[in-house]
Formats: C-alpha cells, sequence, structure tokens
C-alpha cells in the first residue's frame, strides 16, 4: 500500500484521489482505501480533519446520503469519525519568542502593543522612522500565508482614504516577515461617553470606506471595536489579515468560523469559506456600533430587535434619533445577510438620520 498523501487535498479531494486508486468493492480496496482516509486525517491533523468530515456530512444532508455519496457503509464510516476523534491535539502554533530590543528588519522592538491568534504587534523605532507599529506574524504555516495576503493587500489599499496606511513591510524568503503602521490611538480609547456625534461621524467615515472596499470586491471580515483607530482625527480599519480581496489564495476551511467573536455574522459560523463577506460587514460593523454608544463589553448575541428592551440603544443612551437607530441596527443584523442594507445604502440613511 503505496500512495502520497498530500496535505493540501481538501477531505473530498482526498476521497476522489484515494478511490481512484483503490476503488470500494472488493474488501481489500475498500478496506485499504479506508485506511489512508484515516491516514489524511493523521496529516492533516484533528480540528480540520473532524470539522471536514461533519461538514462533508452535513454537505449530503444525513449520513446515509453521504454513505451513497462516497461509497462508504456505516460501520467504516463510524470508524473512520473514531480515529479522527481520537487523534492526538494539532499543536499550538509556533509563536517567534520575540523580546523588546529585539530587531526585525530595520526595527528595533521597544513594547509588545498586542497579540492575537496570527500574529503580534510591537512599538518600534528604526534609523529613518522613530515611531512605528510594527505586525509580525507567528510561524504557523496558515498565520505565514494570511499575513503574506493582508501585506499584498495593504499594498494595494496604500493611500486608501479610511485605511491604516502601510509605511513599509517585507517578506523576504529565509527573514522574518514584518509590516509597519503609524502608531494611532484605538477608537476604545479615543471615545467620549458625552460625545455620541463623534461615534456617528466615525461611523459614516468606516461606511465611506467600505462602499470603497465593497466596490472593488473586499470585504474585511474582522471588523471589531479592536480594529478601529483614530489616526490624524480620522477613523481608519486595520487588520486585514482575513480580509477578502479578488485574487487572494483560499485559506478558509469549510465549516471553521471565520471573524471577530461577538460580533460574527451568523453565515462566517455556518459557510465561511462561500459567504459573502460584505453583509458580514455591515452585521460586525452594527454590533460594534452598538457596544460603542451603549458602553457595554460586548454586544448581544443574534439579531438587535427593536421590540426587545434590553437589545434597545435608547435602552442605554439617551439620542433623539435613537428609535431609528434601533430600526436601522436591526436590518443590520438580520439573520438573512441578503436582507441587510449595502454599505452605501447605510452611509446615506445614517447621514440623513442625523440632519
Amino acid at each position: 500500500m503505496t500512495m502520497n498523501i498530500d496535505p493540501n487535498w481538501a477531505l473530498e479531494t482526498a476521497f476522489a484521489e484515494i478511490s481512484s486508486r483503490y476503488r470500494p468493492g472488493s474488501y481489500w480496496h475498500g478496506r485499504t482505501r479506508n485506511v489512508l482516509l484515516q491516514m489524511w486525517g493523521e496529516v492533516v491533523g484533528r480540528t480540520r480533519a473532524t470539522t471536514e468530515l461533519a461538514a462533508l456530512i452535513g454537505k449530503c444532508g444525513s449520513r446515509n446520503k453521504f454513505s451513497k455519496e462516497y461509497s462508504i457503509s456505516s460501520g467504516p464510516l463510524a470508524e473512520l469519525e473514531a480515529h479522527f476523534a481520537a487523534l492526538p491535539p494539532d499543536p499550538e502554533p509556533k509563536r517567534n519568542r520575540l523580546n523588546a530590543g529585539d530587531r526585525v528588519g530595520p526595527w528595533k522592538l521597544l513594547a509588545r502593543l498586542g497579540r492575537g491568534g496570527n500574529s503580534e504587534v510591537w512599538s518600534a523605532t528604526s534609523d529613518t522612522v522613530p515611531d512605528a507599529a510594527v505586525k509580525i506574524p507567528n510561524g504557523g504555516r496558515n498565520s505565514l500565508r494570511r499575513f503574506a495576503g493582508e501585506l499584498t493587500l495593504m499594498g494595494k489599499l496604500n493611500g486608501t482614504k479610511g485605511v491604516m496606511p502601510l509605511i513599509a513591510g517585507a517578506n523576504d524568503e529565509g527573514h522574518m516577515p514584518w509590516l509597519a503602521m503609524p502608531i494611532a490611538k484605538p477608537i476604545m480609547s479615543a471615545l467620549d461617553e458625552d460625545d455620541p456625534l463623534f461615534v456617528f461621524t466615525g461611523t459614516i467615515q468606516v461606511l465611506e470606506t467600505l462602499t470603497s472596499l465593497h466596490g472593488s470586491g473586499i470585504s474585511h471580515r474582522d471588523i471589531k471595536p479592536d480594529n478601529i483607530y483614530l489616526l490624524d482625527g480620522s477613523w481608519v480599519l486595520a487588520d486585514f489579515g482575513i480580509a477578502s480581496f479578488p485574487g487572494k489564495e483560499a485559506l478558509t476551511e469549510a465549516g471553521r468560523k471565520l471573524g471577530p467573536m461577538f460580533y460574527i455574522a451568523p453565515e462566517m459560523l455556518t459557510s465561511p469559506d462561500t459567504a459573502d463577506g460584505r453583509p458580514a460587514d455591515i452585521y460586525s460593523l452594527a454590533k460594534t456600533v452598538w457596544v460603542l454608544l451603549s458602553g457595554q463589553t460586548y454586544p448581544p448575541p443574534g439579531e438587535q430587535r427593536a421590540s426587545v428592551e434590553g437589545l434597545r440603544i435608547s435602552s442605554y443612551v439617551d439620542l433623539e434619533c435613537g428609535a431609528k437607530l434601533d430600526e436601522l441596527l436591526e436590518e443590520c443584523t438580520r439573520h438573512d445577510p441578503h436582507d441587510r442594507p449595502s454599505a452605501a445604502l447605510l452611509c446615506e440613511r445614517l447621514t440623513k438620520m442625523l440632519q
């Protein structure tokens, strides 16, 4: 039994490739195929194997339909599920062990500003730029691939109004990748609780940016307060690590949620690999606005129904346009993405609301 298992195969592809060599029908071929499918799981790891198998069964509609579609009886299917579930936990992604004083490219790292699942950000200085925020990916394979996409997109968007500017970046083989941005103020730190107009005008600025991005086929897919900054008096979007744009390499696995926790649109939970990121951006922005205006730490899950007192903005802050805003946020968080307004329409309606 010799066959190379490609870790880039999706489970559906693995079924097709392995079955083309070992066709189900005879005991030996069927058993060999099933063992090779188990080996595929060992190559890609427990999380991906269990997730893709569950997604594939869901795609077929039932276990029986899956068994017929992929010529695998209930017994071997149960064995495959058990084998995937019993695989060791996926290893933690390798992180770059960085410390203050280290050098990355031309930058001397000063202090860590933040750390996420795919990267960390440091304040840094160089011979030519005295103060910058430098983003560095961790050593995980997907993190590096996402970082490469982010650097490409930020280069294309550099100079776009409402997008965090790129000072410089590098992704040279054999060297630690990095990208440098201006130091900006996190929007949560810039809020004035007594000035909701600041949130309204800033949201309109973000919507103008999204209108431009969405018109070019780009969706951010990670909108939340932590990714909005105040730079030179304007609101700017940052962290395009999971953004979608034309020509980007597909990295999102079927069945794996994608987006900001607490702000994530329902379709990004159920079908992130095929969902349109533009209405998902609207959903996440509405949740963000609710948090910025209400003063709450996190938004409530699901639709922001104006009929529920605890979900209304007007229950937390006294606004002349509170009732209209509650209705608008309900539209923006509807479960069906087709029922949400576009960024352009939302920008127009919010602007009129303030007049």
